[in-house]
């Protein structure tokens, strides 16, 4: 379930993941602000370039093979949230026969107007201000698919670990790394929500190295978040 807050445009859930094991996600977004809210739900695509640090829009007009759009239905499309009110939108999987395993992938915009009330020139006047709230990514699988992940090319510069992570297999994966002590397991630092996609060979990231650390006492974690439909867990000992 996804929580968004129309007043402060939180999100607890970070995308939205359907199989066949998985066919209903359901998520709730509330609006707690003063004034009435009228939203759209869109949908847009993009791919990303090979080390992962550049999003490539494309156009609207053109919906790439790799579009969940049609292997979902969802409602409602339009609604409107009066104050301190919460609306539900529900996803579907669209089961096909015969069909082959593979990752489909879209991005749901939330885009929303506040109705506003202005007082110009001791007049009240109502304003329609467009939003978008947020970005959700849509991952769709039809079927059993495999990755795994490597890290590489890890080395310290300016008090940071620099490393690359990379990504093999026919699935996104998306997950947290973290910054472990070997001995005590516990965790220094970390990285939450790291995505990477097929079209990526691997991702540059970085974590900045508290003062006084013995590197080699540390090891690198990648943990797949499950209910996202993965379970790696990659380690690197430095």
């Amino acid at each position: 379930m996804i929580c968004l807050s129309a007043n402060a445009s939180s999100i607890t859930e970070k995308r939205i993941f359907l199989n066949n094991d998985n066919a209903i996600n359901k998520f709730r977004i509330a609006n707690y602000t003063e004034f009435e809210e009228v939203c759209e739900l869109k949908f847009s695509h993009h791919l990303y370039n090979d080390d992962a640090s550049q999003a490539i829009p494309l156009p609207d007009t053109e919906q790439p093979e790799n579009s969940a759009i049609p292997w979902f239905r969802f409602s409602p499309r339009k609604f409107t949230l009066t104050t301190q009110s919460e609306q539900f939108i529900t996803f579907r999987f669209r089961r096909v026969l015969n069909t082959s395993a593979a990752e489909y992938r879209s991005y749901l915009l939330i885009d929303c107007k506040s109705n506003r009330e202005l007082r110009s020139d001791g007049q009240l006047e109502v304003s329609m201000q467009p939003r978008i709230i947020h970005k959700v990514p849509i991952i769709v699988r039809t079927g059993q698919l495999s990755s795994n992940l490597t890290f590489k090319d890890v080395n310290i510069r300016n008090g940071k670990l620099l490393f690359n992570v990379f990504l093999n297999g026919q699935r996104s994966v998306f997950g947290d790394v973290r910054l472990v002590n070997k001995e005590t397991e516990t965790v220094i630092s970390d990285l939450n929500n790291v995505a990477i996609y097929p079209e990526s060979s691997h991702r540059k990231l970085s974590i900045k190295l508290p003062e006084n650390i013995n590197p080699s006492s540390l090891k690198l974690v990648f943990i797949e978040i499950t209910k996202y439909g993965g379970s790696i867990v990659e380690e690197f000992e430095l």
